[in-house]
């Protein structure tokens, strides 16, 4: 206890003398960068900060890595050094904490420094930008051990780990080696990229596939045979990511050798096509305006599940390969018993627009989208999206270029013409009382639609949605001809009554005229080619009744910026008229 009390006293006593020496000063031991702020007040901190970084501020310092050098220039990252708060911080030095710390960190610098890092900023977005550039010298993706199948044999690709830069602490190095007062160069911190799966991770797929094209496959139904090539195996082989170990810090991913489902039962389907007779989905019929189920029919074939399962079992044997195929009845994908669940029985609605048949490109896009939209069904109280269902308009799909309207203004686009499906479905929907949640009008108004029930969607802009807010299903049914096209709803039957009113056309605004010259027509002379679209309002109330009740009290408004028209101006200068002749007065007789 004696021994305790005199330590406890001796440190009382060196903090005291510590105190007392240091006063209002920094603590002897504390360095910010490589400048030594030991016994300084903080105004003389920050006067010595000044004095001894601001003269390499103007200097190149390196960053390294291997024998690859860049140059930091302080001036191309804006890099500003904050001295009064350097020289605060490492005033703190000793102080910070409670007593008996203090104590201790002060008496401890007397024997030991404590560097602080300067307090600098530079431009993040030019720093970023700097180590983008040296990523690409200095980075590499680390790349997965894989497999693939290929003719009799299995090709195996060796992992390879990978390099990256640490981000935050590069830019903290590069700082640092801009404010360096000795070495003025770092070397760039990078880490190392492990792959997700190493070698050892494909070693039991490498020899669960090799045993798999060991031997070719023998199939057999009845009195046919047929023999599947170890080349054709390979193509049904596919390696399958697999973890092993769910922990969040050492997951385990490895390969596993397996069949392509889809490419087994496609096989099997092929060879014996004229054993096969298909299943019928059931479909609705409509008739007028009933609807009638055409029932669904069982089809007979080879069970394709029953067959993979065999097939799989027997390329994991070593001896002869032979499996027996094994017939089955095929269900239908849409049964009569689903079709009565849905309550299709009555039209809701139905609305047609007509368009110019001469427009080719157009009307190929239109029953393109017809043919998408067609025989879709809406389940009861979800929402139906046009983009979502009919997908992105691209020329891989078919979709050819034709007028569209972009930006006020009528150019080619492929998809051209889906207003017009827009516009045709959003009126079935209209009239069938069915809830509207998302409309748009064209930006300009177009007089072959209807007044204020026009409706425009694009893929990366406006769509089109309404909810089933009816008690069964929806289906979505077109038709189209040369020049017209039909789309009708049907769903249950139920007594949605529908009236509407229209407005009349409000805040007319003429359109701006574009004038171009033209130096064929002479000057003075004008050629209206196109008069433009008048700007103007309008508002359509619908109101839906459903068993004598309200049920929707809907307001369409739409703004119709004016579409500017186009003249043609005479830029064909004048002709110089001749000069006269003068004459001179006969002479007298």
């Amino acid at each position: 206890m004696i021994a305790a009390g005199l330590a406890v006293a001796l440190f009382a006593a060196l903090g005291l003398a510590d105190a007392a020496i240091t006063r209002e000063r920094i603590h002897p031991g504390v360095v910010a960068g490589d400048v030594s702020l030991s016994g300084l007040t903080k105004s003389q901190a920050s006067a010595r900060l000044k004095e001894e970084l601001r003269p390499i501020l103007g200097k190149p310092a390196l960053l390294t890595y291997g024998h690859r050098r860049w140059r930091l220039r302080p001036s191309d990252f804006d890099l500003e050094v904050d001295f009064e708060r350097t020289a605060g911080r490492a005033w703190l030095c000793g102080r910070e904490s409670n007593p008996i710390a203090n104590t201790w960190r002060r008496l401890l610098l007397w024997v030991r420094q404590d560097e602080i890092d300067v307090s600098a900023s530079l431009n993040r977005d030019a720093g970023d930008s700097f180590l983008a550039g040296v990523s690409s010298v200095v980075a590499t993706d680390a790349v997965d051990a894989a497999l693939a199948a290929s003719g009799t044999d299995v090709v195996r690709t060796r992992a390879r780990r990978g390099l990256a830069i640490r981000p935050a602490a590069a830019l903290r190095t590069m700082v640092a080696a801009m404010l360096s007062l000795r070495t003025r160069s770092a070397r760039l911190p990078v880490r190392v990229v492990t792959p997700g799966i190493d070698d050892d991770g494909v070693v039991q797929a490498l020899g669960d596939a090799k045993l798999m094209l060991r031997r070719p496959l023998h199939l057999a139904y009845g009195r046919s045979a047929w023999r599947i090539g170890r080349p054709e195996l390979a193509r049904w082989i596919l390696f399958e990511r697999q973890l092993l170990s769910a922990t969040p810090y050492e997951p385990r991913v490895v390969l596993r050798a397996a069949l392509d489902k889809r490419a087994v039962a496609r096989r099997i389907r092929r060879i014996t096509k004229k054993a096969t007779r298909p299943a019928v989905d059931a479909t609705f019929r409509v008739e007028g305006e009933r609807v009638r189920i055409v029932p669904s029919r069982m089809g007979r074939g080879v069970d394709t599940d029953h067959a993979y399962r065999n097939i799989g079992a027997a390329l994991r044997r070593r001896g002869h390969r032979r499996v027996a195929l094994v017939m089955g009845p095929l269900r239908p994908r849409l049964t009569t018993e689903w079709a009565r669940s849905t309550g299709i029985t009555s039209l809701l609605g139905t609305y047609t627009t007509k368009y110019d048949s001469g427009a080719t490109s157009r009307v190929k896009n239109i029953h393109l989208l017809l043919r998408h939209l067609n025989n879709t069904f809406v389940r009861p109280g979800s929402v139906f999206s046009f983009n979502k269902t009919i997908g992105p308009r691209t020329a891989e799909k078919g979709y050819e270029e034709a007028p569209a309207i972009v930006g006020g203004k009528l150019v080619p686009s492929l998809g051209g013409g889906v207003c017009q499906v827009g516009t045709t479905l959003f009126n079935a929907v209209f009239f069938s009382g069915l809830d509207v949640v998302e409309r748009h009008n064209h930006s300009f108004y177009i007089s072959h639609y209807p007044d204020g029930r026009d409706a425009t969607v694009s893929w990366d802009g406006p769509d089109f949605r309404f909810r089933n807010d009816t008690p069964a299903w929806v289906m979505i049914r077109a038709w189209w001809g040369d020049d017209w096209v039909t789309i009708s709803l049907y769903g249950p039957k139920v007594d949605n009554r529908v009236s509407y009113r229209t407005s009349e056309f409000t805040d007319f605004v003429d359109p701006p005229m574009e004038r171009i010259e033209d130096p064929t027509m002479a000057a003075g002379e004008t050629r209206i080619e196109d008069e433009g679209i008048r700007g103007r309002n309008i508002v359509v109330r619908r109101t839906v009744t459903r068993d004598g009740r309200v049920i929707h009290t809907d307001v369409f408004e739409s703004h119709y910026d004016p579409k500017a028209g186009m003249a043609r101006v005479g830029a064909k200068p004048k002709p110089k008229p001749k000069p006269s002749r003068e004459t001179s007065p006969a002479p007298a007789p």
